[in-house]
């Protein structure tokens, strides 16, 4: 069986849920809405390079999985209308590509297929995870973001993840909720991208970003907290952004992050691996861009000068105000 490997899927998440996450907001432009992160201690495939049937893979995730359905309940119970989990933290990481098949799932293009894998969930085949996530976000009345292997790719710039492909043809993602309008995804080392990083502020003019990582801390202006929260100030957007725990490889460094405040945790070394769950109130951001018109010049965010080089995926610098 030949088998087309793309890359970690990031399924948003709130499937036959009737209002979910009405709460205070009413959209953007006002109001307010209650925003969770999930900083996870992974529960590890300690041999990744071994691949595994779909069974035995599945008992792998579902042990992550189990966490996830109490985090999420956690995150309701404090009012949450929507929840963040990290990049790899149903499955992990540092999988080859034939180790990685047994964690694959089929994810539907949702703008082709209306399914909900809750009340359906033997419609398509491997969706099993996919309909754990779904019963969360419905049981809890939230929308739902987690990272997961499959063919529907989302993050465009890769970490040495040499299981998956670049996806052929990027594209911005967003989708929209009824309680802060809209939001804007991207993965992990995508943040140090303008690409589609920028490409979301800018050209969108998305104010509200989930970002699901598996950030490795480098002093000394890579660690987790700092650069993400400076992404956020700069920007002048919120940035929910859910990192794994995972000490030996100096994963830690979760939070929520708003221009004005920051709700944050960043283990210290020697404490004990363990997760963290971040619930913070955030007001709901106007877009920069309301008219979404593509003719007009997007606003100066100030995170470069005019005419310095902007670093591509492929490491060519090219000057920022070539056509």
């Amino acid at each position: 069986m030949a088998w087309c490997i793309l890359g970690a899927a990031v399924l948003m998440l709130s499937l036959g849920v009737d209002g979910a996450g009405g709460g205070e907001g009413g959209g953007a432009g006002g109001g307010s809405y209650v925003a969770a992160v999930y900083e996870h201690h992974l529960i590890r495939n300690l041999q990744p390079k071994v691949p595994l049937s779909r069974q035995e893979a599945l008992e792998h995730m579902n042990k992550n999985l189990d966490v996830y359905e109490e985090q999420a309940a956690a995150a309701a119970k404090q009012g949450a209308h929507i929840i963040v989990f990290p990049e790899d933290g149903i499955h992990g990481f540092n999988f080859s590509r034939e180790s990685i098949v047994g964690y694959l799932e089929t994810v539907p293009d949702p703008t082709a297929v209306s399914w909900n894998p809750c009340s359906d969930p033997t419609r398509f085949p491997n969706t099993e995870v996919q309909h754990r996530l779904s019963c969360m976000a419905k049981n809890n009345s939230l929308y739902l973001v987690a990272n997961m292997p499959g063919p529907r790719y989302r993050k465009r710039n890769l970490y040495f993840e040499f299981e998956f492909d670049t996806p052929a043809d990027p594209q911005l993602i967003t989708f929209d909720t009824p309680f802060a309008g809209r939001f804007g995804l991207f993965t992990c080392f995508d943040i140090l991208f303008y690409n589609p990083a920028m490409e979301l502020v800018e050209k969108l003019g998305v104010r509200q970003l989930v970002f699901p990582t598996a950030w490795i801390n480098t002093l000394p202006l890579m660690d987790s907290v700092q650069f993400h929260r400076s992404f956020s100030y700069a920007t002048n957007t919120t940035l929910l952004s859910a990192n794994l725990r995972v000490g030996g490889v100096r994963m830690t460094g979760s939070g929520i992050f708003s221009p004005r405040e920051t709700l944050h945790h960043h283990a210290r070394a020697g404490e004990p691996e363990a997760g963290r769950l971040l619930v913070k109130t955030l007001p709901v951001l106007d877009s920069i861009r309301p008219d979404l018109d593509p003719t007009a010049p997007p606003p100066t965010t100030h995170l470069r000068r005019p005419g310095a080089p902007v670093l591509s995926a492929g490491g060519r610098g090219v000057p920022a105000d070539c056509p």
